[in-house]
């Protein structure tokens, strides 16, 4: 699976013009489902266990508030696993209103988490997680 192109560059632009970006609909929901499945996986693989609830395919009528909030909690999940930059906003509580900063947020939170948890995997930093799953890092060097 290949982590899915985010969109949260949303500005009041996309409405003025009326662009895809404006408005969410059920591929924005199928795209933040398959960053949620993919960043899941990676965490399950690397030893940081965790269980959201997904959906293969997402329709026009699945946008729901239930599905939506589902979506907001997995995004929530992953991020408690994973707490990324002071600069990375909050999971919007309510997102039975959506507007475009939240609509921004929560795929800019999966990309932020993408992005730290990609630099642990590639980088020579080594994880280290305590039995009340906090996560420490360190860099291991060899004695010379």
């Amino acid at each position: 699976m290949i982590f899915p192109n985010l969109v949260f560059d949303r500005d009041t632009s996309d409405l003025s013009n009326n662009t895809s970006k404006a408005y969410h609909n059920a591929s924005d929901l199928q795209r933040i489902n398959e960053a949620c499945i993919y960043l899941s996986d990676i965490f399950n693989q690397i030893g940081l266990t965790n269980t959201i609830i997904t959906k293969d395919q997402w329709g026009d009528f699945d946008y729901t508030v239930q599905n939506v909030g589902q979506i907001v909690q997995n995004i929530s999940t992953l991020q408690e696993i994973l707490e990324v930059t002071e600069f990375t906003p909050e999971v919007p509580e309510d997102f039975n209103k959506p507007t475009l900063e939240k609509a921004n947020d929560l795929e800019l939170i999966l990309d932020s988490i993408y992005r730290l948890g990609n630099f642990l995997l590639t980088s020579d930093m080594q994880i280290f997680m305590t039995s009340e799953n906090e996560i420490f890092l360190y860099k291991y060097e060899e004695a010379q």
